[in-house]
């Protein structure tokens, strides 16, 4: 399965590299830090999956939900954040996000949102 990430932190995206090597279930791991990066990775790359940090600079995360959610919507996106915000959560939810996750209270839960993701696809009629 091929992932994106995209945080502003590079902290964090050295932490869900890690944790999704350790899965095995990522073939490959793309980053970006900005918006233009993640667009470009996005389009030439394609990706099965994308974490997104909510708290991009700009509000630009909202407009990358919209792009990617646009652009091919079967990619799950899983909208990242460092509190739990309820509105923040259902907004992007309507916006097209698959799962949120505060990552200070269930970053423990990643590896089973991927084999979830994994799970779906396999079960997906062709």
């Amino acid at each position: 399965m091929k992932v994106l990430i995209v945080d502003s932190s590079i902290d964090i995206i050295e932490r869900l590299e890690e944790m999704l090597s350790e899965t095995t279930i990522a073939s490959t791991v793309y980053t970006a830090i900005t918006y233009d990066e993640a667009i470009h990775l996005y389009i030439t790359h394609q990706p099965d999956a994308v974490f997104l940090d909510e708290g991009l600079p700009g509000n630009h995360s909202i407009q990358l939900l919209a792009a990617f959610k646009q652009l091919k919507k079967d990619t799950t996106v899983i909208m990242i954040s460092i509190i739990e915000d309820a509105d923040k959560e259902e907004k992007c939810r309507l916006l097209g996000a698959d799962f949120f996750c505060d990552l200070y209270h269930h970053y423990q839960e990643i590896p089973q949102i991927m084999y979830s993701i994994v799970d779906s696809r396999l079960k997906r009629p062709y």
